[in-house]
Parts: structure tokens; C-alpha cells; sequence
């Protein structure tokens, strides 16, 4: 197992020491030691294991004074402190911590920042042998055949080649040990091959981040023992499997698409790249492409892989030649579960490019290989041999001339690789490297990003030069044209805010130009022009600027005009806007508007030279411009309730099932008249409404029922709009009620009934005349039942006890105004009376709404006997 420092923040051991500087031959300048003290007892092993069983896993690593401290991922904080001041080494110093990290340039260890000299790149095993780096050569050598473990261990349970200090069985007690074989001092055979004793040291504790694992290693010397635990860094990874993204963001778990891994071998040295910043590529080197990247799902698909280490494993379990970058989250154009693009959940990209430093005698293999990574305890998760890349050194593809077809802004820094790619050019990744050249624009490399930039100062059409390195060494470019711009520079004026009216003398409202007045002053040259939207976005062509402000120029619905002038007496120049409150819309309007060069032109971004974007707030007036005037005694409330009732008239129509009633809504009110502009009338139209449609049309008031209860005494809601000055874009002011239309007749106040009507031995008959009923209106007024035009019908029906005792001679009461009504002749001795209650005749009257009103003419059977 290796172990190695973490790039730049822990990238590396952190060791608790009494730092003593101690002169180690050769490299006594470069670094004085790797020391730090700390009492043994102070880092308890027992309490770090509890929580690792416990499923915690390490956060972060960080220097505090007289040690470190280690936060767990659920916020646990555990120190790792210097006890007392404990016995010095030779020539010993004063306790403190040393952070230990490797340079990401030279790839050697630092101390504190300083140099060591010490190198950091892991050997490796190659065609059974052992590849380590030297210093002397600049690059890996080949050393002895891979019989077993190359050097000696470390602690306990760690081997690897990152610093370690000896316990006294794997090494002189107390000192530090680096791996370095082509160093003079380096031990020359022994389990110790190939490493240098350092300087001596009384740490006791070191901490120590695991290449390959996420995790890091704590251990502690104990006499001739090593104490050590193993700390997690992340969640525990369950599977991997390799999967395909097809281009329109579907995904297969069948194992991953095939990618094509361009390679070639360099016959003599090249140096590519700008004249000051040169890299030098040495013959034999094998030069590959950076564009082949593979797919991996996770399980749990929440974990973090920041801290996994990807590898590419054969059948044998072996790859020597291939190696995988970091995972990076997997994003498509189409999300593979969702519309919006997101990063997809458990899918991570891996890119594949050949080992650097492989001799260029290597037969590079054809092979199916597994992911495969290992987590904190040594532990390999591994796919299926269904990851597919293939090595190729024929056909490689090269770059073409390209053209942006998008114009870019003046003063904005663009990435170039982004432009070629939004140009359309697919091949960059195949390239072994590249730089741009152009004239007359700032190119140079981000310092932070690595990634090429460009900065154009002024509207121009630039040819970029994409030189690059083919990987087989053959330098060779290609062109990007791009079209610049300048940006459209933003001036503010107030905005204007209007409340709506039809008062002549407040239609217009105007605002200072002055901002602008260098300009206008040269009227020959210079004009405001209206812009659509998206004219401040795209480049807008000469016939997207339609209007001129002088004199007119039409925004939004047409209900704003705008002007520009200087004015006659104050010499200043102000924008005029006139309203038309029929048009508007009460809302907030943003109207683009342009200062226009005639001398200009638009794709060097001089035609259009300064932008406005102006504010305009329409408003409607506090005080409502129409109110409804109700009829308080047509509503609840006494007018301010929203139920209303109303009488309707009834109209006969001219075939059978025809009648109606109607009703004039603008009876309801003091103010609206039947044809009154700007008022319309509508219903509820709900499924709740089972009745028929009472509007004729949506500008006349007049309501037209069909008669019968379906519609008669039923509430239906209606709604009376009036709509200010007839703009339909303004909100429309309405009164919202429910109207129940009622029968004048069924209403009555009096609905008539005679007394003293009945039947026995002694009483055999008696007669019913309409007279003898009493009925009144809704008004309370007396109508003539017989004659009565509202009244359809009158009709007589005897109760079911009362048929068994009595005959009507008649029943149609409206056409007979008299009825007799007599004692069956096969009614014997009445021996059990019969009450009012169970014998009686119903009246049932019929009126033009279509509604009948039933009256009980109560008529007891008596027993009374002559």
C-alpha cells in the first residue's frame, strides 16, 4: 500500500514533533528534519476507534498550536495536542507543528513551504519491474524486477514510500526515513533498499494522508511497536458500474461506451509553445490525447468521491499503462430524470490518458478492463470487465478553421477553448497540446484555471491562431475567427410615472435628456431610436430600429408615444411621453431605446452608442373612475350585501313552452342605462348552475328566463362590468352579486282561504266560490283571482281521506267560479269525525312565472246528526 501527501492543503504527513536541526550530508540545506513531539498518552488510538465504529469518518485535517486537530464529518472535534515540553534530541528546539506537503510543480516534499529536495512521486511497477524517479535524469528509471515489496515498511500495516519514522525493527529508532534509491546516502541492499535515513526526531505521533485510500493513517510509536488507526474520509463506497450517456442523455447500464485513447511515440525532442514559456517534450516520450472519458455509477448514489482514487484494472488484476483522473459529476445537456440541466445523481465522469514516463518501447495492450478503487481498509470495489478503451495511433483527428457565429462584447474576457467549442470545433481534446495567437487583442493563460483567455479593447473582427501539438509530434494550426463588438454603454433618466385620466391637459409627462445632450446636439449624426427587447441582447439588424423618437416612436400596445426636443426657452433636451388611456396598460413598462450613429456601424458595435432603458409606471387613480350605484332595496344589506332579488315580467310566447320572463338588470341601478358604453353583463357559467342561460348577449342588460322553478326563485350569479374609457387592458371595475327572480302572484303577503267549510248528516253540501278568497301581491295589493291575467290556472284536488267522503262537481276553479261540493250518498251514520287536518281540498294556483302556490281549503267531516 502507498501512501502520499495530499496536494497542497495535508497533502502529506502531519507529524507532532520537537523540531531539531540536524545536518543530513548532502541535503542538510534543503530541510533540517520532519520532528515534532508529543506525549503518546495524549493521542488515544481507543477513542479515535470509537469513532470510526461508530461510523464517523474525518472532515477536515487542521494545524493547531502543538499539534493538530481532526473534525469528524457529524462536527466532532478531536485535538491532538503537545503535553508538557517533552526531552529534546540532539541539538533540540522547542516543540511546534511542521505541516508537510508536496509541490504540485516539482512534485517534492516541502516542509512548511520549504523545499527538502525530497522527491514525492511514487514508484510504480511496469513489465515486472520497478519504475522509480530520479532526480539525476528528470524522469522515471527502471530498477530491479518486482520480486516483491520495493524498500522497506513503514509503520505497521502502511507500507509505501512517504516518510515514516523507524520503531527500531524497520530502521535506526527515532529517525525518519525517505525513499530516494539514486540518492548517494540511499541504503544499498536489505529490506531497507533504495531508502535514505534522515534525521532523528522524538515524535511519537504522526498523521499521515493514504495515497490511493480515503483515509488517513494515525500512528504511534510504542517502544518497539506501532500503533496505528485507520481514519476514514468519506462514506463507505458499496459498488461501482461502469455505464454509457448516449448524446441525447440516456443512460445504459450495459458497461461503458468505447472511447478511443489517440497515442504517439516522439522520434526526436520538441518544444512547443509560446517563445517565453516553452515546454520541452524529449524523445521516445509517449504523447497522448485528453479527451477520452468514461462513466461510473455509484452506490450510495450521496456519497462524496473527492477522496476515492479510480484505477483501471485487467483480468490479471495489473495496468500499468492507463490511469484515471479524479471524478468529476456528471452533467448532460438533457438531464437523464428531469427537463432543467442538473448534475445527475450518482454519475460521475472519469477521464483516461496514458501513464506519463512509459518508455516508448511499450507495446501498449488491447484490454477489457474494471474499475476498480479501494476504500479506507484496504478493501477493492470493483465493475464488470465492461469498460471499453481503445488505444489508437492511426486516423487522428485534427482541427478546422472555424468561424463564431455569435458576436462578442468589447472589454469582456472569453475562454478561448469555450469559443472553439461554441464554433464548433469537437476535436481539441485530441490534441497533445495547444496554444492562441492573435493580433491587435490580450491572449494569456489564467493562472488559476490553466485555461486560455481573450480580451478584445475595441469592435473588431479577430483571426486567432490555434496552434497545437499533434500526439505525434507535429506541430500544425488552425484559425478562429471571432467578430467583437462594443457593448452597448447604459445611461439612466429618470423614470415616468403616470397616473391614467382623460383630463386633456394630463395625458403627457416629460423627463430631462441632458444625460444625452452632447449627442443630440449633433442632430445630423445622432437619433433616438426604439429597440425591440431583444435588441439589447442580439445584434439587431438595421430593420429591427423602426421608429425614430423624433418624432414619434409607438411602444408596448400603442397607448405611449414618445418624443424627443429642446425645449425653446431653458435650451434643454427632454423626452415627451403621451398617453392614450383607451390603449394603456396599468403596469410597469421598460421601453428600450438607442442613441443611433448614421455614421456608425452595427457588427463593430458603433452604430448603436449609448442604451435606455426607460421606465414607465402606469397607475389607475386611487379614487376608482366609475363606482356602481346600487338600489339599496334590491339588495341585502340594504345595498351592501351581494344577494339581490327582483321581480321579473312575464312574457307569453308565441308557441307552447316558450314563456318567459324578463328582467332589466339597470333597474338595479342609479347610474346604468340600457346601451350605456363601456358596461357588459356576464353569469356564472359554473357546473353548479343547472338552470338555463338568463343573458341574451354580453352588452344587454335584459334577462330572459324560461318560467318554471327551475329558474324561478333560484339564485344565479351575474356579474356587471364597467370597463374604463373601453380599454381592455385596463382591470375592469365590477359588481358581483346573485339575482334570485321572484313570482309577484307566489309572493303574495295574503294567499286566500275560506272557514267554517265542512260536511255531515245535517250539512250534505256546500259551494265554493272564488270570491270567497282573499289574495294579495307582493306589493300587498288585492287581486281578482277569476280575472286575474297572471293567474294560468286554478285547479280543486280533495285530500286522500277527504275523496272518501265528498264529490266535486267540478275542479277547474279558474273557468267555474263556483263548485259544489257535496257528501257521497254511500256515506252512512258519521260515527268517527274526520279533522281539517287529514280531510281538505287543495287549491292549486298556477301563475305566469311558471310557479304554482298551494292553498288548503280545510273541510272536517263532523258527526252531528238532524
Amino acid at each position: 500500500m502507498k501512501r502520499k501527501f495530499v496536494k497542497v492543503m495535508f497533502f502529506g504527513a502531519l507529524a507532532l514533533s520537537t523540531v531539531t536541526y540536524v545536518g543530513c550530508k548532502d541535503y542538510d540545506d534543503d530541510i533540517d528534519n520532519l520532528q515534532t513531539q508529543i506525549d503518546a498518552n495524549k493521542a488515544s488510538i481507543a477513542d479515535l476507534q470509537k469513532f470510526v465504529k461508530e461510523g464517523k469518518w474525518v472532515k477536515s485535517v487542521e494545524p493547531i498550536t502543538g499539534g493538530f486537530k481532526i473534525t469528524f464529518n457529524d462536527g466532532t472535534p478531536y485535538e491532538i495536542v503537545n503535553g508538557a515540553k517533552g526531552e529534546t534530541g540532539k541539538d533540540g528546539k522547542e516543540g511546534k507543528s511542521s505541516m508537510v506537503t508536496v509541490d504540485p510543480t516539482t512534485g517534492e516534499w516541502l516542509i512548511d513551504g520549504v523545499k527538502t529536495g525530497w522527491s514525492a512521486k511514487a514508484p510504480y511497477i511496469q513489465d515486472e519491474y520497478w519504475y522509480y524517479w530520479s532526480k539525476e535524469a528528470g524522469k522515471f528509471v527502471k530498477g530491479d524486477k518486482a520480486t516483491g515489496e520495493q524498500g522497506g515498511k513503514g509503520p505497521a500495516g502502511a507500507n509505501g514510500f512517504s516518510p515514516y519514522i523507524a520503531n527500531g525493527t524497520n530502521g535506526d529508532k527515532g529517525y525518519w526515513y525517505f525513499y530516494e534509491p539514486d540518492n548517494k546516502e540511499a541504503i544499498a541492499s536489505g529490506d531497507l533498499k533504495g531508502w535514505v535515513k534522515g534525521a532523528f526526531t522524538d515524535a511519537t505521533t504522526t498523521l499521515t494522508k493514504v495515497e490511493g485510500k480515503p483515509c488517513w493513517l494515525l500512528t504511534q510509536l510504542d517502544g518497539a511497536k506501532t500503533k496505528e488507526v485507520t481514519l476514514p474520509t468519506a462514506d463507505n463506497l458499496v459498488s461501482i458500474k461502469g455505464v454509457a450517456i448516449s448524446d441525447d442523455g440516456k443512460i445504459s447500464t450495459d458497461g461503458t461506451k468505447e472511447v478511443t485513447l489517440y497515442y504517439g511515440v516522439l522520434k526526436d525532442e520538441v518544444k512547443f509553445g509560446p517563445k517565453d514559456a516553452q515546454n520541452t517534450y524529449s524523445k521516445g516520450k509517449v504523447l497522448t490525447s485528453n479527451n477520452a472519458v468514461i462513466n461510473v455509477m455509484v452506490n450510495p448514489v450521496d456519497i462524496s468521491l473527492e477522496e476515492y482514487t479510480f484505477t483501471l484494472q485487467n483480468s490479471k488484476g495489473t495496468n500499468t499503462y492507463l490511469e484515471l483522473g479524479k471524478p468529476v459529476q456528471n452533467v448532460t445537456l438533457t438531464a437523464l430524470t428531469r427537463a432543467e440541466n442538473t448534475p445527475n445523481i450518482g454519475i460521475y465522469d472519469l477521464s483516461v490518458k496514458i501513464k506519463d514516463g512509459l518508455s516508448s518501447s511499450v507495446e501498449l495492450p488491447q484490454a477489457a478492463y474494471a474499475l476498480a478503487t479501494k476504500n479506507a481498509w484496504d478493501k477493492t470495489i470493483m465493475s464488470a470487465y465492461d469498460v471499453k478503451v481503445t488505444l489508437s495511433n492511426q486516423n487522428i483527428p485534427e482541427l478546422t478553421d472555424q468561424t463564431l457565429a455569435a458576436i462578442k462584447n468589447c472589454d469582456e474576457t472569453y475562454v478561448l477553448d469555450d469559443l472553439l467549442k461554441e464554433a464548433g470545433e469537437t476535436n481539441l481534446g485530441y490534441v497533445a497540446d495547444y496554444y492562441y495567437t492573435a493580433d491587435n487583442v490580450e491572449i494569456k493563460k489564467d493562472v488559476e484555471t490553466g485555461k486560455w483567455q481573450i480580451l478584445s479593447k475595441i469592435g473588431q473582427s479577430v483571426t486567432v491562431t490555434v496552434h497545437y501539438l499533434t500526439v505525434e509530434g507535429v506541430e500544425k494550426s488552425s484559425t478562429l475567427t471571432i467578430q467583437f463588438k462594443k457593448k452597448l454603454e447604459m445611461v439612466t433618466v429618470d423614470p415616468i410615472n403616470w397616473t391614467v385620466t382623460d383630463a386633456k391637459d394630463g395625458k403627457e409627462k416629460k423627463i430631462s435628456l441632458e444625460v444625452i445632450k452632447d449627442l443630440l446636439d449633433k442632430t445630423e449624426d445622432y437619433s433616438v431610436v426604439y429597440l425591440s427587447e431583444a435588441a439589447l441582447d442580439k445584434t439587431p439588424a438595421e430593420t429591427d430600429i423602426d421608429y425614430a423618437v423624433a418624432p414619434v416612436v409607438k411602444a408596448e400596445n400603442g397607448g405611449i408615444a414618445l418624443s424627443v426636443a429642446k425645449d425653446a426657452k431653458d435650451k434643454k433636451w427632454y423626452l415627451t411621453a403621451t398617453f392614450d388611456e383607451t390603449k394603456v396598460t396599468a403596469t410597469e413598462h421598460t421601453i428600450h431605446l438607442a442613441v443611433k450613429n448614421a455614421e456608425g456601424e452595427d457588427n463593430l458595435g458603433t452604430l448603436l452608442v449609448k442604451g435606455i432603458d426607460l421606465k414607465v409606471n402606469i397607475t389607475m387613480p386611487k379614487t376608482p373612475v366609475f363606482v356602481f350605484d346600487r338600489i339599496p332595496g334590491y339588495f341585502s344589506e340594504s345595498g351592501k350585501g351581494n344577494i339581490a332579488k327582483a321581480y321579473g315580467t312575464p312574457v307569453a310566447g308565441t308557441s307552447e313552452g316558450k314563456d318567459k320572463v324578463i328582467y332589466d338588470l339597470t333597474k338595479l341601478y342609479t347610474n346604468v342605462t340600457n346601451g350605456m358604453a363601456n358596461i357588459s353583463y356576464a353569469e356564472d357559467d359554473s357546473e353548479a348552475w343547472k338552470g338555463a342561460q338568463w343573458l341574451q348577449s354580453g352588452v344587454n342588460p335584459v334577462l330572459s328566463l324560461p318560467v318554471g322553478p327551475d329558474n324561478i326563485g333560484k339564485k344565479h350569479g351575474l356579474i356587471v362590468s364597467y370597463q374604463p374609457y373601453g380599454n381592455k387592458n385596463l382591470a375592469a371595475i365590477s359588481d358581483e352579486f346573485s339575482l334570485t327572480v321572484l313570482s309577484e302572484i307566489a309572493e303574495g303577503t295574503e294567499k286566500g282561504t275560506v272557514s267554517n267549510k265542512y260536511l255531515s248528516n245535517v250539512v250534505r253540501e256546500f259551494t265554493l266560490n272564488l270570491t270567497d278568497f282573499v289574495w294579495k301581491d307582493y306589493k300587498n295589493e288585492s287581486i281578482t283571482l277569476s280575472t286575474e291575467a297572471k293567474i294560468k290556472s286554478i285547479t280543486l284536488v280533495p285530500s286522500a281521506t277527504a275523496v272518501k267522503y265528498m264529490d266535486l262537481d267540478k275542479t277547474d276553479f279558474k273557468k267555474n267560479t263556483s263548485i259544489k261540493v257535496t257528501l257521497k250518498n254511500s256515506v252512512g251514520v258519521i260515527l268517527s269525525p274526520e279533522s281539517g287536518e287529514k280531510s281538505y281540498i287543495e287549491m292549486k294556483v298556477l301563475d305566469a312565472w311558471g310557479i304554482t302556490s298551494t292553498v288548503k281549503i280545510p273541510v272536517p267531516i263532523k258527526n252531528e246528526n238532524k
